[in-house]
């Protein structure tokens, strides 16, 4: 526990000194956004609130499911898609531009079913997109809150204003392999939130402590997404693609 920076990122030897600067406050955070709906809800979640069967995933941005009582062989079977787009605007575009299906926008997705489909059929691409639209809202409000103690924790380091705060869900052995290549005990969802600035939690360490400085240009937290117990942090000298876990989503500031 002496080298903190032996590896550019170690959960069991970063964690002490960059909880011990103030990151603690991530967890009150996390815990006051409780189980977050806009967490636990999904795509998935919102084709099978409106009634429709055999709900699924195909790749990660495009969820399917079937309207009830339809019959007919796989290929014919009409069904409602749904697709995310990186932003709200592509997400809205892409819905203005299909002529041959009904489509609405719901924040960063389109909710699809073909023309041809009964009028009941194109309920239940109403009853998704509402579902979706508030699961947008919920996240809208949660990253607010999460960027307002991001600030904290990065001012607990030494900056006050980091260049930027993303996060991306995942869970926890995905991330600890990303970011540290570090085996831990259990892999629930997980929040992995990273700042970009100059930190220092060299005062943080151990009294007496020699050796280089413990600074870092990115700064990660990794969260239970359910309590918001802080399970793995650390500094990095080298930027993570947090592509490979999720969907990168930007923190306000």
């Amino acid at each position: 526990m002496t080298d903190y920076l032996a590896a550019p990122y170690s959960c069991q030897k970063m964690r002490a000194a960059v909880l011990a600067a103030g990151v603690l406050v991530f967890a009150g955070l996390l815990s006051g956004c409780g189980t977050r709906s806009a967490h636990s809800a999904s795509p998935l979640s919102c084709l099978k609130a409106a009634g429709l069967s055999n709900a699924k995933a195909h790749g990660s941005t495009t969820w399917y499911a079937i309207p009830p009582g339809v019959q007919g062989s796989h290929v014919l079977q009409p069904k409602v898609f749904i697709n995310r787009y990186p932003t709200t605007a592509k997400a809205s575009d892409a819905a203005m531009m299909a002529p041959s299906v009904y489509s609405l926008a719901a924040g960063r997705y389109t909710v699809t079913v073909g023309m041809r489909a009964l009028i009941r059929d194109r309920h239940f691409v109403e009853a998704v997109a509402s579902c979706l639209r508030r699961i947008s809202a919920e996240h809208a409000v949660a990253a607010n809150v999460l960027a307002e103690d991001a600030l904290r924790s990065a001012t607990g380091l030494g900056d006050p204003a980091p260049t930027s705060i993303v996060y991306v869900q995942s869970q926890r052995q995905a991330a600890n392999t990303l970011v540290s290549g570090d085996v831990v005990d259990s892999n629930q969802k997980v929040d992995v939130v990273l700042a970009t600035g100059t930190f220092d939690a060299t005062k943080s360490g151990p009294p007496g402590r020699k050796g280089p400085r413990i600074t870092g240009d990115y700064l990660v937290v990794i969260v239970d997404d359910q309590t918001g117990e802080i399970l793995d942090s650390g500094l990095l000298k080298s930027r993570p693609d947090l592509g490979h876990l999720g969907v990168v989503q930007p923190l306000s500031r």
